[in-house]
């Protein structure tokens, strides 16, 4: 007996590899205006890594709202702002 046919459609991009960061402004920029950059508690200030997504971000257009309270996995406190 054959069962019926499900079809999902998952429309996501993955792109990998040494400098693929730097294309993140560009591909979030198709998606909209605006980013939400969500960081642990200080990592945004202290992140080479962090900085260089914002920068790219911003580059493109993007508008980046930070949020570095996280302390480790969100609590529901954290998560229902």
């Amino acid at each position: 007996m054959m069962d019926e046919l499900k079809l999902f459609a998952l429309p996501t991009r993955v792109i990998t590899g040494v400098g693929s960061s730097a294309h993140l402004g560009t591909e979030a920029r198709r998606l909209g205006e605006r980013a939400l950059l969500v960081s642990t508690r200080g990592a945004a200030a202290r992140d080479t890594i962090l900085t260089g997504i914002r920068a790219t971000l911003e580059q493109a257009g993007v508008a980046v709202t930070p949020y570095d309270e996280l302390t480790g996995e969100p609590t529901l406190e954290e998560v229902d702002l």
